[in-house]
């Protein structure tokens, strides 16, 4: 699967993409570990964390803790890639990020999905304005 753009617009739900992207990015790079915040099987990854077990972590509603643990990984080499909703992965986590991944220059990926009001079904507590000013 090819993720390079290229100029046509193509219709995949982030989930499907995410999916097949992950175990490829896992199959290419022994370092490379997901995080989750309980959310793999609505993001496609659960599959893969069944199979994987060893290169999947599901933090539970941990926002923060998962990114401080993801730091942790990173320190020792490996390279975290977390998941949570965009309003938590900004406003839940963001001291984390910026200290614990950025300013001791802990190299991490963060996946935010469903950004601001994106997610109304899920209630106000996930439908925020700020958390796309965050970052």
């Amino acid at each position: 699967m090819s993720i390079i753009y290229d100029g046509t617009m193509q219709a995949h739900a982030f989930k499907d993409v995410f999916g097949e992207v992950l175990p490829a990015l896992c199959q290419q790079d022994p370092d490379v570990i997901y995080l989750d915040a309980d959310l793999m099987s609505c993001i496609g990854t659960a599959k893969f964390a069944k199979a994987h077990p060893e290169r999947a972590i599901n933090c539970g509603i941990a926002e923060s803790n998962m990114v401080g643990v993801a730091c942790g990984l990173a320190a020792a080499g490996f390279k975290p890639i977390v998941h949570t909703f965009g309003p938590f992965a900004s406003r839940r986590c963001f001291d984390q990020v910026f200290l614990s991944a950025g300013y001791a220059k802990n190299d991490i990926t963060v996946i935010g999905t469903d950004p601001g009001v994106t997610a109304m079904f899920n209630g106000g507590t996930h439908m925020p304005f700020e958390d796309i000013a965050l970052y």
